[in-house]
């Protein structure tokens, strides 16, 4: 390849917007309430009725899919039925798309399609929480998927399957729907940016100097190596061993195998889709419940802390109040207090605090609950000149936002009385706002002073309130 081209390539992908190079990957994470492409059939006297019974089948369908998404697998045999009156009321819209007709005097008529059912979260919520089931909405931030294939015996010189069109295992991940997913994975686009800059012995030796280039261009912060070797049995059959690692910038992440068997047609277009598709259903599905075991929770009791909002633009203040408002854990949250450099926060929040850090850490928000108080603010901003010169001293938020044990005290949780989900109190700034119409501005002084009279000087415990 020339010199020429590869400069092309690499301005190409350095120049073409994150948001497009993503877009064009796969969309990334998408409503998790959505349940696309439900293959369904029926037969009936008319088209138009063949047309209706496989629609409401179809949506019965996608409404189970849908609960097992949100669900932990042991939960399943509970799952509720609906009856058809409530799913057409939990019910947004539905898409058709391939739709296909047979009519036939004096025969039964047959309706074929497939259908994107999209329902309503609150009827979802509300119907799992009627149940007593625990459930999580939580998507997680999208990651890239990187499939390497080999067969022993058959790949040429016995060299793995990258970005050649050859390798019929990444043609089934890229032929597989992973936007609505609570974990949601995109695969690269294999252009020529790519195949520049990315070869398979980066991939295989995990070389993220290298693989960093594709975790640019595609915003991720992790990237799955899933590595298939296909191993031919004595009666066409074969069995798929694959291996899928989670690479990241700090070093490797959790490691998922799997094993699946069964007989290969090699007249076939794609003889691999059936094992793979099987191997491809049983890596996500386990991938899938250990985030859903980090972020499930259950509303038989709720939680309330006292917070402060650390911001310095509206922006910040609009990221922050939008994080709270899409927070599947959080129940409401009202402010007591509100200046143009921070605000005072009660939420109340069903599961525990972790899992909360967690679902705000998705929209680029941090709690961090050290030094006897909680923070709120969003990644990255600039706090220490908002709380004094000494406000960070008493620990550094990790992770996942909680400060470490050697901070002097844990922040207060209460356990509060169950009550219905609400509309949350929380102002709509304007620019005018933030030049001041609040009165005056809260000094970092007033702010210590605010926690210290608002928290006491009681240890962290869980206090019930309430009768």
């Amino acid at each position: 390849m020339s010199k020429v081209l590869v400069i092309f390539a690499l301005i190409l992908a350095v120049f073409l917007p994150q948001s497009a190079v993503a877009q064009r990957a796969g969309e990334g994470a998408a409503d998790i309430f959505t349940v696309s492409q439900v293959s369904v059939e029926a037969e009936a006297a008319s088209a138009e009725e063949a047309r209706l019974i496989a629609q409401d089948r179809g949506r019965a369908r996608a409404l189970q899919v849908l609960l097992q998404r949100l669900t932990p697998r042991s939960d399943w045999p509970y799952l509720p039925r609906p009856r058809l009156n409530d799913l057409l009321d939990m019910q947004v819209g539905f898409e058709v798309a391939n739709e296909r007709f047979s009519t036939l005097a004096g025969q039964q008529n047959s309706y074929l399609a497939d259908i994107t059912y999209s329902f309503r979260r609150d009827r979802v919520r509300s119907l799992l929480r009627s149940e007593g089931i625990s459930f999580s909405e939580s998507q997680a931030a999208h990651a890239l998927v990187l499939p390497v294939f080999e067969h022993e015996g058959q790949t040429a010189a016995g060299d793995p399957l990258f970005w050649e069109e050859e390798n019929q295992w990444a043609v089934a991940w890229y032929e597989t729907d992973f936007s609505h997913e609570l974990l949601p994975f995109v695969l690269p686009l294999a252009d020529l940016a790519d195949l520049t800059v990315v070869n398979v012995d980066d991939v295989m030796q995990g070389n993220w100097d290298a693989l960093q280039f594709l975790a640019n261009r595609y915003g991720v912060t992790s990237i799955y190596v899933a590595h298939a070797i296909m191993v031919d049995g004595a009666q066409g059959d074969a069995t798929l061993y694959v291996r899928m690692t989670e690479l990241r910038e700090a070093g490797v992440g959790q490691v998922t195998d799997t094993r699946v068997a069964g007989l290969i047609d090699p007249n076939a277009e794609e003889p691999l889709s059936g094992l793979a598709g099987r191997a491809i259903s049983l890596l996500s599905g386990e991938l899938q419940e250990r985030w859903k075991s980090q972020t499930l929770v259950s509303y038989d009791t709720l939680h309330r802390i006292d917070a402060t909002a650390l911001y310095s633009s509206l922006g910040e203040w609009e990221t922050i109040r939008g994080a709270l408002e899409n927070s599947a854990t959080v129940d409401h949250f009202e402010t007591h207090a509100l200046s143009a450099r921070g605000a005072e926060l009660s939420i109340t929040f069903a599961g525990s605090a972790q899992q909360l850090s967690i679902t705000l850490g998705q929209r680029d928000v941090l709690l961090s609950g050290s030094r006897g108080y909680w923070d709120i603010r969003v990644r990255g901003a600039a706090v220490r000149e908002l709380l004094g010169p000494n406000a960070q001293s008493g620990a550094t938020p990790n992770a996942s936002g909680f400060g470490n044990s050697g901070s002097a005290r844990q922040p207060i949780v209460e356990t509060v009385t169950v009550q219905p989900r609400r509309q949350e109190n929380a102002p709509v700034l304007t620019e005018d706002d933030l030049e001041g119409i609040f009165g005056e501005e809260l000094t970092p002084e007033q702010i210590e002073e605010r926690r210290a009279r608002g928290l006491g000087d009681e240890p962290g415990s869980m206090q019930p309130v309430g009768n």
